[in-house]
């Protein structure tokens, strides 16, 4: 009999363990991970209208990657074009950014909004912390073209996985 509550008590306990474990991953998955799902057409052909994709939040920030941020309460997802410190010339409506710092380095052109431009006035590098985000379909995002530059702590997180 004494045997039998012994190993009761060494399953309630191997049980509570096990529910611990997967309460922490779950946790810690949930403050590392979340899921977005594409509105819309701007980031076309690379995500369609409807794809769930996954997002890995803390990450260090590259040229090229896709990110979601938040610009007024709302959720974008856009691929980074433009880094702190790089180096642009405005005229007018007109924005050139010098991409990279190495001698082949490229150069792109957007045409942009004026709030941006007013934003950027006098400057002549993207300044620190804050970065330019475009939309592939870039024809029809509404992007950093429109709504400025996006300030490190608005974004979100790396998309890492699409469905």
């Amino acid at each position: 009999m004494k045997v039998v509550g012994i190993k009761i008590k060494y399953q309630k306990s191997k049980l509570i363990f096990c529910m611990i474990v997967i309460i922490v991953i779950i946790f810690t998955l949930g403050t590392q991970f979340s899921f977005h799902r594409m509105q819309g057409l701007s980031m076309t052909p690379t995500f369609k209208n409807g794809d769930i994709v996954l997002l890995k939040k803390q990450q260090i920030v590259h040229r090229y990657d896709v990110v979601a941020f938040k610009e007024k309460h709302k959720s974008y997802i856009k691929r980074v074009i433009g880094l702190p410190k790089d180096s642009f010339i405005l005229q007018g409506n007109q924005l050139t950014i010098s991409l990279g710092s190495n001698r082949f380095r490229s150069v792109v052109t957007f045409e942009i909004q004026p709030q941006l431009s007013s934003e950027l006035k006098g400057k002549t590098q993207i300044p620190n912390g804050y970065y330019l985000m475009i939309g592939d379909a870039s024809d029809i995002s509404k992007d950093s073209r429109d709504f400025g530059l996006i300030e490190k702590t608005q974004i979100e997180g790396k998309i890492i996985w699409k469905s």
